[in-house]
């Protein structure tokens, strides 16, 4: 049961790709270069970390299941 909700996790390597890019432009833009801010930049960079979150609390539910079968 719990290899499934793994598998479903693995959305993982978009994510970190995601962040990376959201990175670079942090860099670029504390490097003195500016970064042009836009409404669908904001939106994009909420969508990101929503997903983050998302994806960290399914993981904290999925072990606390997992603890509880145990027992």
């Amino acid at each position: 049961m719990f290899e499934k909700a793994d598998v479903h996790l693995l959305a993982g390597e978009a994510l970190i790709e995601a962040h990376h890019a959201q990175t670079a432009l942090l860099t670029q833009e504390a490097s003195g270069d500016p970064v042009a801010l836009s409404l669908l930049m904001v939106h994009g960079q909420n969508h990101l970390i929503i997903a983050i979150t998302f994806k960290d609390m399914a993981k904290e539910i999925i072990d606390v299941y997992q603890k509880l079968e145990v027992k």
